[in-house]
C-alpha cells in the first residue's frame, strides 16, 4: 500500500493538496467502497467497523449528499477515438482522413457527421473548438478538419489531463482489487521491466512504448467498435464497460523499490511479472 500511495502523494503535492483534504477524500472513498461491496450491511455501525470511519463522519458525509468526483462523458474524446477507428473515417492505409467540416464528401463523410454519429445533443462546432483547444485537431483554410495528434492526450489542459489519468489509474487499481478478491474473472495486469539500463536506452525504450501503443490501438479499437455495433444491432442490454490501458515510465533506479517476491533482486536481464 505504501508503494502505491507514494506516487499518489506526489500527485497531491503537485496539486497543492494538504493532509486534511486527503483525509477527507480517504473517508469518502472508504465509505463508498464499503457500501459498494456485495452483501454488505449498509448500517453506519457496520460501515464504521469495516472502515474505521467514525459514525459522526458517516452522518456528516451522508448529509452533505454530494460526490466529489463525477464521471463526465467527453464527446470530444469519443469523436477522436471514432475518427481513429471507424473505417468510414480512415484511408485505405488506416490513417485518419482529412474531413470537410460541414459539407459531406462523396462518401457522406464530414466532421459534423462524425459528431452527429455519436450524439445529436451537442453542436459539432463546440466539439471542434474543444479538440482545437487541446491541440488535437486543426481547421485549415479550405474549411477542412484534420487530426494533429496520434492519441487523445490533452497536454495543453492540466485539468483535462488529470481527469483522463484519473480514469485510467482508477480502473488499473480496480482491476488489482478484483484480482485480489479471487473472483471468477481474472483481469489483465502485467508489466515488463528492466532495472539496469543507461538513460539513453531507457528513453529509447520509452519511445518504443508509444509506437507499440499505436499498433495496439489500431488493432483493438476496430474490434471494440464491431462488438459495440453487434450489441446494438442485436438489441442486447448494454450495461458494461471495458478499458484497456498501457503505461510506461523512465526513472532512476531506487535500491529500496519493491520487487516481485518470485524474482531474484538485482537481476540484470529484463524481467516480466504481475504488477
Amino acid at each position: 500500500m505504501l508503494a502505491m500511495l507514494r506516487p499518489l502523494a506526489g500527485i497531491a503535492l503537485t496539486l497543492g493538496l494538504k493532509l486534511p483534504e486527503l483525509v477527507e477524500l480517504t473517508k469518502i472513498a472508504l465509505t463508498e467502497a464499503a457500501r459498494a461491496r456485495p452483501a454488505t450491511a449498509r448500517s453506519d455501525s457496520r460501515i464504521a467497523v469495516m472502515t474505521g470511519v467514525h459514525r459522526k463522519d458517516l452522518r456528516r458525509l451522508r448529509e452533505r449528499g454530494e460526490r466529489l468526483l463525477l464521471r463526465r462523458r467527453s464527446i470530444a474524446a469519443e469523436a477522436f477515438s471514432r475518427w481513429l477507428s471507424d473505417p468510414l473515417f480512415l484511408t485505405h492505409r488506416g490513417r485518419p482522413r482529412v474531413l470537410p467540416r460541414n459539407r459531406p464528401d462523396g462518401a457522406g463523410r464530414s466532421f459534423d457527421g462524425l459528431v452527429a454519429s455519436i450524439s445529436r445533443d451537442v453542436h459539432p462546432r463546440g466539439v471542434l473548438d474543444e479538440l482545437q483547444r487541446l491541440g488535437l485537431a486543426a481547421l485549415d483554410g479550405r474549411d477542412r478538419v484534420r487530426l494533429t495528434a496520434p492519441a487523445f492526450v490533452p497536454g495543453r489542459d492540466r485539468d483535462a489531463l488529470l481527469r483522463f489519468a484519473a480514469a485510467n489509474v482508477a480502473d488499473h487499481l480496480h482491476a488489482t482489487d478484483l484480482n485480489l478478491r479471487d473472483g471468477p474473472t481474472r483481469f489483465l495486469e502485467q508489466a515488463i521491466y528492466a532495472d539496469e539500463l543507461s538513460q539513453r536506452s531507457a528513453e529509447e525504450f520509452n519511445t518504443a512504448t508509444r509506437e507499440a501503443w499505436e499498433v495496439m490501438f489500431t488493432q483493438m479499437m476496430p474490434r471494440l467498435r464491431r462488438l459495440f455495433e453487434r450489441d446494438r444491432r442485436e438489441g442486447l442490454e448494454m450495461t458494461h464497460r471495458v478499458r484497456l490501458g498501457m503505461y510506461g515510465v523512465v526513472a532512476r533506479r531506487d535500491p529500496a523499490a519493491l520487487e516481485p517476491a518470485d524474482e531474484p533482486p538485482a537481476t540484470p536481464a529484463p524481467k516480466r511479472g504481475r504488477r
